[in-house]
């Protein structure tokens, strides 16, 4: 039997890749890091990484810091418009095909299916696949002011109304993206880290195809 607060962080999780869950870059303590500089950082990232693929280790924690859930697992991206989440310990999976994104949670056997173009404003996972370009449409874009460590952090803060999280942050040291923070509107905090990270690898696109198990709940939002 699944506790309360396990139950509800994976809900969370799951609406945070769905009604929203990575865009991603430098190092710069020694160089001023303002909000040009994460604009050009950004925009190298989108067409410097056709393709990622990451182990990474997620935490979150309620609006007075308890811990909810901790989880792990693998992730990939292929621009222009597929990414895959796989979790070890609750055997969820977040996966956009390229025309649609899936949230399957086996243990619950649930499924909630959405049209891609649909989420772009709402979901922190489709914000990895668009251009800088179109990031800026929708996002207010700023550099995170620095703490004096090594990570240069991305902030991006949604235009709509409607987005489902307060703001995403992406964390970049050595060009590499290594971790990222977002806070949905119930003060929920989930930070992400991510390792042995692997950028412009040739990715199977079977990896991105999602067939519908039997004897599931489906929603389609």
């Amino acid at each position: 039997m699944k506790s309360t607060h396990e139950k509800i962080g994976r809900v969370g999780v799951a609406k945070y890749f769905c009604t929203t869950v990575c865009a991603l870059i430098t190092v710069g303590s020694a160089i001023a890091f303002d909000d040009e500089s994460a604009i050009s950082q950004l925009d190298a990232f989108v067409l410097g990484s056709q393709s990622m693929e990451a182990n990474f280790s997620q935490i979150t924690s309620d609006d007075n810091g308890r811990l909810i859930v901790r989880n792990k697992g693998r992730f990939w991206l292929l621009r222009p418009d597929k990414f895959r989440w796989d979790y070890d310990n609750t055997e969820q999976q977040i996966i956009s095909d390229g025309e649609r994104m899936y949230v399957y949670d086996k243990d619950l056997e649930q499924l909630t299916v959405r049209d891609l173009d649909a989420a772009l404003s709402q979901s922190p996972s489709v914000a990895l696949l668009m251009s800088g370009e179109k990031l800026r449409n929708l996002y207010n874009v700023s550099a995170v002011e620095s703490d004096g460590g090594v990570i240069d952090w991305i902030a991006l803060h949604p235009l709509v109304e409607d987005a489902g999280y307060e703001y995403l942050e992406l964390g970049f040291s050595e060009e590499q993206l290594i971790a990222l923070r977002m806070e949905d509107l119930l003060g929920q905090k989930t930070i992400i880290q991510f390792d042995q990270v692997e950028v412009n690898v040739g990715l199977d696109k079977a990896i991105f195809e999602f067939d519908v198990p039997a004897n599931v709940d489906v929603f389609y939002d």
